[in-house]
C-alpha cells in the first residue's frame, strides 16, 4: 500500500508540469481565436470579436469556394465561442485556470444543479449558438434572422 501511494505521488510530480503546459496551450486557443493577448480588456475583446465576426459571418461568404466558406464558418464559430467565454468574467477566470475542460465541467455542474432544482439545463454544450452571440452584439435587422438582412425566406412582403 505504501509503495502504491509513493508511486502515485511520483507520477503526479512528473505529470503536473506536463498538465500545466497543456493547460497553458489550451488557454491560448480562445485568445488566439480573437487575436488578443491574455491581458485584453472587455473593450479589446469586443473590438476583436466584431472584426472577426463581420469578416467571417456565413452570410458574407456567398462568393467564396466551399473550402473557404467552411474555413470562414469555423473561424466565425471559434470567435463567437471565444468572445462568449472571455467577455464573461466568471467563465474567463474558469477558462484561464482550467482550460476548456473546466468550462465543460462547469457547464455539467450547472446542468446538474438546474436538474436538482427542477429546471432544465440551459444547453448541453459549453457554448451558445454562434449566431445567437452575434445577434446579441449586433441585433437582427428587419426581422430576417440575419444582421445582414438576408434571411432564408427569399423575399415577398407581408400580407396587407
Amino acid at each position: 500500500v505504501c509503495f502504491r501511494q509513493a508511486w502515485k505521488m511520483r507520477v503526479r510530480r512528473l505529470l503536473l508540469p506536463l498538465l500545466l503546459i497543456q493547460l497553458a496551450a489550451a488557454a491560448a486557443d480562445l485568445y488566439a481565436a480573437l487575436g488578443v493577448g491574455h491581458t485584453a480588456d472587455n473593450r479589446a475583446l469586443k473590438k476583436a470579436y466584431r472584426k472577426m465576426a463581420l469578416q467571417n459571418h456565413p452570410d458574407k461568404q456567398a462568393a467564396r469556394s466551399d473550402t473557404q466558406k467552411k474555413a470562414a464558418t469555423d473561424d466565425f464559430v471559434a470567435a463567437s465561442n471565444a468572445y462568449e467565454v472571455l467577455s464573461n468574467p466568471d467563465k474567463r477566470r474558469l477558462y484561464d485556470r482550467h482550460g476548456e475542460a473546466g468550462l465543460e465541467a462547469g457547464q455539467q455542474a450547472a446542468g446538474q444543479q438546474a436538474a436538482q432544482q427542477g429546471g432544465a439545463a440551459a444547453g448541453s454544450g459549453a457554448f451558445r449558438d454562434p449566431l445567437e452571440v452575434f445577434e446579441a452584439m449586433f441585433g437582427a435587422r428587419g426581422g430576417s434572422g440575419s444582421a445582414f438582412g438576408r434571411g432564408g425566406g427569399g423575399g415577398g412582403g407581408g400580407g396587407g
